[in-house]
């Protein structure tokens, strides 16, 4: 019981602000609070001096940036549904065991042992469905009926425009899949798994 916070207390914590982010650094014109000046009297949290430089990012696909500022019935469901839309259309799902905090501290997501990804299984029966990555060599249409099956509240013809848009901009998946679905074959033979029948 010793670490425990006590609640009066806690509700009377007041509240740290540094204010703006107005220091901007000489390398990367990245923003930062004045107190983030290193002994140098340098801002180098960013960049280190200008040694790490990372690309320019992507221009945001035109349905993407539609879906999130547009009010039409389409946008409204997908910023309503947007984790459900992003679970359902991931290549893999994260897993850990996630250990709460021992007080009554804020939220805080804490792991305990191993980070590992899940993928569903090449073997669909009625225990391990199809899904994640292995959806993307489906047929299109089927695909989407089957995320549609555990997603009701998402609207098919913006499941239909993400899953266009996601094989267009990321063409290898489906190339990474098949060649898993191959390595597995070799590794079972061919009667055990057939690509083809997926």
């Amino acid at each position: 019981m010793a670490n425990r916070v006590n609640s009066q207390s806690e509700t009377n914590v007041s509240e740290h602000d540094y204010g703006m982010m107005t220091e901007i650094c000489n390398f990367c014109q990245a923003l930062d609070w004045r107190n983030e000046l290193n002994f140098s009297n340098k801002y180098t949290k960013c960049c280190h001096d200008g040694k790490v430089r990372l690309p320019n990012l992507a221009e945001t696909p035109d349905l993407l940036k539609e879906l999130l500022t547009n009010n039409s019935l389409e946008a409204r469901n997908y910023q309503q549904h947007i984790r459900e839309f992003n679970a359902t259309l991931a290549f893999e799902s994260m897993g850990a065991e996630v250990k709460s905090p021992p007080s009554n501290g804020p939220y805080c997501f804490r792991i305990h042992g191993q980070i590992y990804h899940r993928i569903a299984p090449l073997y669909s029966n009625e225990r391990f469905k199809p899904g994640y990555g292995h959806l993307y060599i489906f047929d299109a249409s089927e695909a989407n009926r089957r995320r549609l099956e555990n997603n009701p509240s998402c609207l098919s013809s913006v499941m239909e425009k993400l899953d266009a848009l996601l094989r267009t901009i990321i063409p290898y998946a489906v190339d990474s899949i098949e060649s898993d679905c191959k390595r597995q074959n070799d590794f079972y033979g061919t009667s055990r798994l057939g690509y083809a029948s997926i």
